[in-house]
């Protein structure tokens, strides 16, 4: 079984300097095995014995609608399971949440990122408009 990751690619582009330290952190706490490209071109080279590891709701839909993947893994989830993960301290700040579209029914990825931030710190304000009823493209 390989685990690849796919980075997200709208994530890279816009960060990235995060988006490669978190590339890395994921490579060394042994979340993946490695790092793919894009969603569109290289899930077609995921077979029925690799984990498909993703940082992107889209990046999921996408595998989980066209690849042979036996498994998937949300990097947020797989975060929030770890406890030494080194995560920021943002104590006192407060952030409204929207959840995306595409993860609409994805519960198990809400609550991660959810979770996330109060361990960061961060007071969760919910939405009118989230989890399954969030009409939020990703954009």
């Amino acid at each position: 079984m390989v685990r690849k990751l796919f980075p997200g690619c709208k994530v890279k582009a816009t960060y990235p300097e995060a988006s490669e330290w978190l590339a890395q952190k994921i490579l060394e706490r042994g979340y993946a095995d490695e790092i793919v490209g894009c969603c569109r071109t290289d899930h077609q080279t995921l077979t029925p014995n690799d984990t498909a590891v993703c940082i992107c709701n889209n990046c999921m839909a996408m595998i989980d609608e066209d690849a042979a993947n036996g498994d998937m893994a949300n990097i947020w989830m797989l975060i929030d399971d770890d406890p030494a993960f080194p995560l920021p301290d943002y104590s006192g700040l407060r952030m409204g949440i929207q959840d995306c579209g595409r993860a609409y029914d994805r519960r198990d990825v809400q609550d991660a990122v959810r979770s996330l931030m109060t361990k960061m710190g961060i007071e969760v304000v919910e939405l009118p408009d989230a989890r399954e009823k969030s009409i939020f493209c990703g954009m």
